[in-house]
């Protein structure tokens, strides 16, 4: 029954595509359906976790490839890490897909957009219960293909079928990286070649053992470390390959939640996690991680506050909260780095949702051309509300506590990386703050007539706003796995709490004065903040940076290789070998006359200069 869990979605996929395709509804209700299944799949198997810890980790795995030594299997794993994030990919994709039937119902795609759905949510089930290396990384392509479909679903747009290229081809960069840490790390497992492995568990036992003994130098670790952080950096959207994000808005909406909140970003984050008995051998390993997330978090959020797009400042809070995780993780904390993973799918996906009732009802993505949408759309309003107030950590939703986590965790390592996530969550108040004031305060500065959503969109957003702001007191630190008395909120982290809650509350309270009081045609900050506002609106210019090395130096290269390919290669050896080998050849035939005179003749010549050949050579 639990290969359903990933199956049952593939199954919908299957049918869909198949079969169903003409019956749009029916479409709509298989691909939920084919995802709530593992839901309920998922939710027995947390349950017999609590009830009887002591039989999980568990592992279901069948031979696969076996030859001359090389062994892998098809398994999966259930543990309180795949646990919980299943759960997690499962119940916010299941509210997301309930969405996407109301939000595309007039979509001429609207069953193949389902269709990619199920596929999507396969292939990430597929990651998050595999049991080994290579299984991860054929669910980890199939996830990237799936968006790649997503993100490019209004393919007739130039800019959606560009926006989908873009995130396949970066997302490529950092999987040949990963892909080659497989190799690296497969050939560590064992350097005599004897038991090999990719299982997770087997790598776990084998490879801190044999640095223990000497038979794996801390230079090779730290290389297998950086090859997998490159999957890392490519799927969750980190610097240098992060460009791929924000472009990857011209999707859907319910894509953009899909993507952007628990699924397919997160993805590199849980790898980090899964992966963590490798990093955290290598100090300098672990440094490089948190320089790594830090730095996207805090460049990240200042781009996030000169978009006028409201998913384009959503993409970039993802990335900067995508940055608290990966830093907690360079920090020795990968409890800290999912705990905010995980509350942050919600309030992520729930602010995603919320921008697509916004978008549905005033036809616009531009922050300026909103405004006033408070009295038209109670209920909207309120979810988005809780959803700022969660990303921004604000006590007593659920950001608060894994967000003073990663705070305290900070704290005690470094005054620098202490700093990085202060200044991080005061422009986080300050952008969030800025969206709420220029969409639903105000005067309404788009005439339109605007109402409340119908209740199939407004269902996910009431769920989703109660997991944002109670998910918090679930518990979550001790369900995956670290013992209560080891939680870092006591005397410090109340005070760190008090400092990060006034934070919080200046960069709101900045944020309204500036955008909340008056009607805003531009960006008031566009003026006070001169140069630095073009900085951050054009994204540092690293777009710019790539599209330079492009087409200066990587496409003048491939036309010099082409160019070569051609006239040497192909035209110069292919050709006047051809030629020559004809031309010894019309020689050569007309040698063969039949004539027996003709014959020795050729042969006298032959035996006089074979021996005039001895002759110099016996003489030198």
């Amino acid at each position: 029954m639990t290969s359903l869990i990933i199956l049952s979605p593939l199954i919908g996929f299957a049918l869909i595509s198949l079969f169903l395709f003409r019956w749009k509804k029916l479409c709509g209700w298989i691909s939920v359906g084919s995802l709530l299944i593992p839901f309920v799949l998922i939710v027995q198997l947390f349950m017999q976790m609590q009830s009887n810890p002591s039989s999980f980790p568990q592992v279901i795995s069948v031979p696969w490839i076996s030859i001359m030594g090389l062994h892998f299997e098809l398994g999966l794993l259930f543990d309180q890490l795949s646990i919980l994030m299943g759960l997690l990919v499962s119940g916010v994709g299941s509210l997301i897909f309930i969405f996407s039937m109301g939000y595309m119902e007039e979509d001429k795609g609207y069953s193949r957009f389902f269709a990619y759905l199920a596929l999507f949510a396969s292939a990430m089930l597929g990651i998050v219960f595999s049991n080994n290396f290579v299984q991860t990384f054929i669910f980890w392509e199939l996830v990237g293909l799936a968006s790649y479909l997503l993100i490019g679903f209004w393919f007739s747009k130039d800019s959606a079928a560009d926006a989908s290229k873009k995130a396949f081809l970066v997302n490529r960069v950092g999987d040949f990286g990963f892909i080659l840490g497989i190799l690296f790390l497969w050939f560590l497992s064992d350097p005599t070649g004897v038991s090999r492995t990719v299982d997770f568990a087997g790598l776990a036992q084998s490879i801190p053992t044999q640095v223990q003994l000497g038979v794996i130098s801390s230079g090779a670790i730290l290389l297998a470390g950086l090859l997998i952080l490159c999957g890392v950096i490519g799927k969750s959207a980190q610097l240098p390959l992060h460009v791929w994000l924000p472009d990857a808005m011209e999707g859907p909406t319910p894509v953009s939640a899909l993507i952007h909140a628990a699924t397919m970003v997160a993805a590199g984050v849980y790898l980090l996690a899964r992966t963590f008995f490798i990093f955290t051998i290598s100090e300098e390993l672990l440094t490089i991680v948190a320089i790594i997330g830090g730095l996207s978090a805090i460049t990240a959020a200042t781009m996030a506050v000169c978009q006028s797009d409201i998913k384009r400042v959503l993409a970039f809070s993802t990335m900067s909260q995508l940055g608290f995780m990966v830093l907690a993780m360079g920090l020795a904390g990968p409890v800290s780095g999912m705990y905010h993973l995980l509350t942050h799918g919600f309030f992520k996906a729930l602010l995603f949702l919320g921008s697509g009732c916004i978008i549905h009802a005033v036809h616009t993505q531009n922050l300026f051309e909103m405004g006033g949408l408070s009295k038209k759309m109670p209920i909207t309003t309120l979810t988005f509300l809780i959803g700022t107030l969660a990303l921004c950590g604000l006590f007593p939703t659920s950001g608060f506590f894994s967000k003073e986590e990663i705070l305290t965790l900070a704290h005690g390592h470094s005054m620098l990386a202490f700093i990085v996530v202060l200044g991080t969550t005061f422009l986080t108040s300050f952008y969030m703050g800025r969206v709420f004031s220029l969409t639903f305060l105000g005067p309404q500065r788009k005439p339109s007539d605007i109402h409340e959503s119908p209740f199939i969109l407004l269902f996910p957003l009431i769920v989703l706003s109660f997991f944002s702001i109670f998910a918090g007191f679930f518990g979550i630190p001790e369900l995956l796995g670290r013992a209560a008395h080891e939680s870092h909120h006591g005397t410090e982290g109340n005070f760190l709490a008090l400092i990060s809650t006034g934070v919080i509350l200046f960069g709101l309270i900045s944020s309204y004065l500036i955008y909340g009081r008056k009607t805003q045609s531009q960006d008031p900050l566009s003026k006070g903040l001169g140069p630095l506002y073009t900085l951050f609106e054009r994204k540092y210019f690293i777009d710019e940076i790539y599209n330079f090395y492009v087409s200066k130096i990587q496409q003048p290269f491939a036309r010099l290789c082409d160019i070569t390919n051609e006239w040497i290669a192909i035209k110069a050896l292919s050709h006047w070998t051809g030629i020559v080998v004809y031309q010894v050849g019309n020689v050569s035939r007309k040698l063969l006359t039949g004539n027996v005179q003709t014959y020795a003749l050729i042969l006298a010549v032959q035996i006089v200069v074979i021996f005039t050949l001895v002759v110099i050579l016996f003489k030198l």
